[in-house]
C-alpha cells in the first residue's frame, strides 16, 4: 500500500527518475541517511494507527525504529527459514 501512495505523489521516485531537474545526487541519495540527519520524529499531532482504530487487532502496527522489535523479527524469520527448510514436496496421487 505504501508504494501505490509513494509511486502516485509527484514527489516520489517514480516521478523524479524522468524528471532531468533532479539531480543525480539527491535521486539516489539513501533516504535512511536523509532522515538520521534530519533527526526525525514523529509528529506530535499525528495519532499512531492503534489510536485510530482501537478495535481493529491488526491496527496495532510495528515500530520498526525499535531495535528489540527489529531483533524480534528477525529472530522469528530466521525460525520460519528452518520451518521450511523442513518441509518436503507433496506428491499428488494420480487419479
Amino acid at each position: 500500500m505504501r508504494r501505490l501512495l509513494e509511486n502516485g505523489a509527484n514527489s516520489s521516485f517514480v516521478h523524479q527518475i524522468g524528471d532531468s531537474g533532479v539531480p543525480l545526487d539527491r535521486l539516489v541519495a539513501d533516504p535512511i541517511a536523509i532522515v538520521t540527519r534530519e533527526q526525525f520524529a514523529p509528529h506530535l499531532r499525528f495519532r499512531a494507527a492503534r489510536d485510530l482504530w482501537a478495535s481493529a487487532s491488526n491496527a496495532m502496527g510495528v515500530d520498526l525504529s525499535d531495535e528489540s522489535t527489529l531483533t524480534r523479527i528477525e529472530k522469528s524469520v530466521d525460525e520460519s527459514r528452518l520451518e521450511t527448510d523442513e518441509l518436503q514436496p507433496q506428491r499428488r496421487a494420480r487419479r
